[in-house]
C-alpha cells in the first residue's frame, strides 16, 4: 500500500472466501470506501476453523504489514469488521473456541479497546480488489508486534503483558499495552552482563539465551532471543 497516497481511515473490514485448493483462502480487504485488496492466505497448522483464522490472521497482516492503520495507531474510534460471528465472541472473550485466541492475540490485548462487528455482506468487493494482492501463510499464531526505540518492531509475548500488569495493579490489557507501548517507545536501552548460572537458565527456558536490555528511564530489564522461526521475541521482563 502506498502511504503517502493512502488516507487512514477507522474502519476496516475483512472477508475470507474459500478456494478451489485446500486450505486456501483470499481474504478480500478494504479500508474506508475506496481502498481495497486481497490477501491470498495459506493455513497450514493443524487447526479447526481455518476460514475464521484466515480472517484474523489477514485483519492482523493488514494492520501490521500494510499499515492500513498507519504506523502506530491510536486505537479510540477503530472499528473493525469481520465477517465470521465468533470473532466477536473471542474478541469480548465469551468464546467456547479456545483454539482460535492464540490466533487472536492482538484483538485481546493490543485491540481490546476497538469495536469489532460482523457483516457479512461481500457485495463490496470489485475488481480493483486484485490491484493489491499480498500473500502469507500461516503454520502458527503471529504473535503481536511492538515498536522498541532504536531497535524498531520486534514480537511481544502474553508472559510479559501479563508481568506489566502484575506490577501495574492488575491494569486491564489495553492498558496494559498503552503503558508497554509507551515504555517501549522512549525507552533508553543498555545491555545487562548476566552470570554463567543465569545464561544457563536462560537457555533451558527459552532455547536461547539471548540479550538482556534495561530500560534507564523505567528500570525495566527485557529479555530479547529468536523464536522457534528466528524472529526477536521479547520473552520475559522483570524491574530491576
Amino acid at each position: 500500500m502506498n502511504l503517502e497516497q493512502h488516507k487512514f481511515a477507522n474502519i476496516l473490514a475483512v472477508i475470507a472466501m474459500e478456494t478451489p485448493v485446500a486450505n486456501r483462502f483470499d481474504v478480500y480487504w478494504k479500508s474506508g470506501v475506496k481502498h481495497q485488496g486481497k490477501i491470498q492466505v495459506a493455513i497450514l497448522a493443524d487447526i479447526a476453523d481455518k476460514r475464521i483464522v484466515a480472517e484474523l490472521v489477514g485483519m492482523q497482516h493488514l494492520i501490521d504489514d500494510l499499515e492500513a492503520l498507519g504506523n502506530t495507531p491510536a486505537i479510540q474510534g477503530i472499528k473493525l469488521v469481520f465477517s465470521a460471528s465468533a470473532v466477536k465472541k473471542v474478541h469480548a472473550n465469551r468464546s467456547d473456541k479456545k483454539h482460535l485466541y492464540p490466533y487472536a492475540y492482538f484483538l485481546t490485548t493490543r485491540f481490546a479497546g476497538v469495536t469489532v462487528a460482523v457483516d457479512q455482506d461481500d457485495s463490496w468487493i470489485k475488481p480493483r480488489s486484485e490491484d493489491r494482492v499480498t500473500s502469507i501463510q500461516v503454520d502458527e499464531p503471529p504473535g503481536q508486534s511492538i515498536v522498541v526505540n532504536h531497535v524498531g518492531k520486534i514480537l511481544v509475548t502474553r508472559h510479559v503483558l501479563d508481568k506489566f500488569s502484575q506490577r501495574m495493579n492488575n491494569l486491564d490489557p489495553a492498558q496494559t499495552w498503552r503503558h508497554l507501548a509507551k515504555t517501549l517507545a522512549s525507552a533508553r536501552l543498555d545491555t545487562v552482563q548476566v552470570s554463567e548460572t543465569r545464561q544457563d537458565l536462560d537457555l533451558a527456558q527459552h532455547a536461547n539465551q539471548g540479550i538482556r536490555l534495561v530500560d534507564q528511564l523505567s528500570r525495566w530489564c527485557f529479555v530479547i532471543a529468536p523464536n522457534r522461526q528466528g524472529r526477536q521475541t521479547i520473552v520475559t521482563a522483570y524491574l530491576r
